[in-house]
């Protein structure tokens, strides 16, 4: 029995480069979640994976703020 993750959604902080845009389009691509892109200071990184994600047929949105 799986879960029914339509309407589930990721939040990944770091989300603009590195690990952390890594683990936001693998959680997308194996999860099958919506994700909340979260950065600090790079949009263009924020804007190419949420790019990545909504390509795999997914809701993104961006949110900007430093943990």
């Amino acid at each position: 029995m799986s879960a029914d993750t339509s309407e589930h959604w990721a939040l990944i902080t770091g989300a603009s480069r590195g690990i952390g845009k890594a683990c936001a389009v693998m959680i997308a691509k194996k999860l099958g979640l919506h994700t909340i892109v979260a950065y600090a200071n790079d949009i263009a990184g924020a804007e190419d994976t949420a790019a990545q994600v909504q390509a795999l047929g997914l809701h993104t949105a961006l949110l900007r703020f430093d943990v």
